[in-house]
């Protein structure tokens, strides 16, 4: 486990689905991670990113665990990490699984300001 890892709040959610022709979000959980979070390099972070993102809402992080992201499949939510008083939801991984060091990249887009674990719970932070 590397020194320079730190814990990480890593906000959760299922799949929701439809219920009598209404959606029904998925339930929501807290987890926790250890990862570094660093600023993103404009040239070398930035090619597998969407367009029109301003540098400052995107951060990268490293970690040992595998998390959800947005390209995972139908009806998978990706996971936010929290990171300096931020969620970021995580839109891209680079799986490094050498016999080196093995670790996940993963680039993140600001989402919203942190509040609590509660707020996440109860619905009252939301996803764009």
């Amino acid at each position: 486990m590397s020194s320079f890892r730190k814990p990480k709040t890593v906000l959760r959610e299922a799949s929701g689905a439809y219920v009598d022709g209404k959606y029904v979000s998925g339930a929501r959980s807290v987890v926790s991670t250890r990862a570094s979070g660093q600023p993103t390099v404009s040239r070398q972070d930035m090619e597998a990113l969407p367009e029109g993102r301003h540098l400052s809402d995107l951060a990268k992080f490293y970690t040992d665990d595998l998390l959800n992201i947005t390209a995972d499949g139908e009806n998978v939510q990706p996971d936010i990490i929290v990171h300096e008083g931020y969620g970021y939801e995580l839109v891209s991984i680079f799986k490094n699984q050498s016999s080196v060091i093995s670790h996940y990249k993963y680039i993140g887009v600001k989402v919203f300001k942190f509040t609590t674990d509660a707020d996440w719970i109860s619905g009252a932070l939301k996803r764009p």
